[in-house]
């Protein structure tokens, strides 16, 4: 029991109990028994003779039976007490390695919700944000501007015919040519708070916080030559021999009476101008 000490509870009132009880039982039994003894012993008489008589004295047996009892008591206590300690030291492991599987568990199951969030917001031909997302980051950007006055550049961009580009190579090599234009575009976006998404079929948005009309306009021409310069074939395109882009630019200052469709809308109108004054092109709100 002393070396297993470390797994009770209360080791030092359990031992207190446990030797107060041993003590008595030894004061019932055989301290009494040496007691008579040592008695017989000072009165005169020979040790084994003393030992002898002892042996041959006829105990009361009530006593006897108690005191055998209590001994029979002390085993069964003593076994049952390092069996369950034991069996709580196993417990305790089982607990301990149950506690580490949970904790491996939960750490799966966040890097699952994770990457599950991100394929919620990511475009899966195009590996970049989707309207969804922009949606959002674009109301709570509003929010944000409004409480610290400043203005929100938005992008809207067209590939031009792109229609007609899928019907001459196809829609596999559309889905390319989107990919490749997603890619030029994102080189493009050099600032963490920007963002590139896809806006719907062919239509790309890019968000410039805290951007006035002149810097959101270095960034559309920016794009507009990232483009140009893939050099990707577009045979069925009447402004030019390879893939181009038409981009309507928009830059607003938030107020309470503004929403964010307002910029979304300006932008969407200045890229309808682009597209009626011969695409390949970037048109200001």
């Amino acid at each position: 029991m002393w070396n297993s000490r470390a797994a009770l509870s209360n080791p030092a009132e359990v031992f207190h109990a446990f030797l107060t009880s041993w003590l008595c039982l030894h004061v019932l039994g055989t301290d009494q028994a040496l007691a008579r003894q040592v008695k017989l012993i000072e009165q005169g008489g020979m040790p084994e003779q003393a030992f002898d008589q002892e042996q041959l004295r006829k105990q009361d047996r009530s006593v006897e039976i108690m005191i055998k009892a209590l001994r029979n008591t002390f085993q069964v206590l003593s076994r049952l007490s390092l069996d369950l300690i034991s069996v709580n030291r196993s417990l305790d492991a089982r607990v301990a390695e149950r506690t580490a599987e949970l904790e491996r568990a939960n750490e799966s199951l966040v890097v699952a919700n994770k990457k599950l969030e991100i394929y919620s917001q990511t475009d899966g031909l195009l590996r970049i944000t989707n309207r969804k997302y922009f949606d959002s980051r674009l109301h709570d950007e509003w929010n944000r501007a409004i409480r610290e006055q400043y203005a929100i550049g938005l992008l809207m961009i067209d590939v031009d015919f792109f229609k007609n580009y899928n019907d001459h190579y196809g829609h596999l090599a559309g889905d390319a040519c989107l990919q490749a234009i997603a890619k030029a575009a994102s080189c493009k976006i050099v600032r963490a708070i920007d963002l590139l998404a896809r806006f719907g079929g062919e239509e790309f948005v890019v968000m410039l916080p805290n951007t006035d009309m002149d810097g959101a306009h270095k960034v559309a021409l920016s794009i507009c030559e990232a483009v140009s310069k893939l050099q990707i074939p577009h045979a069925a395109s009447s402004v030019a021999d390879h893939v181009t882009v038409s981009v309507g630019v928009a830059s607003i200052l938030p107020d309470r009476q503004s929403t964010a469709d307002h910029a979304v809308a300006a932008a969407d109108r200045a890229l309808y101008c682009a597209k009626q004054h011969g695409r390949n092109r970037v048109c200001l709100a």
